[in-house]
């Protein structure tokens, strides 16, 4: 896989989601596997949270 893509791979929450499902499916609860991608899915929602509510303010002109 080429580097950019593999970069541009980080922002994507099914990156942290997919392997944590794998997990819980095959080996069972593995809580600090599921602490970190849930720390990591949390950032990148509030991420995108706060740049929705930034481009879409409402005004009154």
């Amino acid at each position: 896989m080429p580097v950019v893509i593999q970069w541009i791979t980080f922002v994507v929450p099914a990156r942290y989601l997919i392997p944590s499902l794998q997990t819980l499916f095959l080996a069972g609860d593995i809580w600090p596997m599921f602490l970190k991608a849930m720390a990591i899915m949390l950032f990148i929602g509030s991420v995108f949270f706060v740049l929705a509510a930034r481009s879409t303010r409402k005004r009154i002109d």
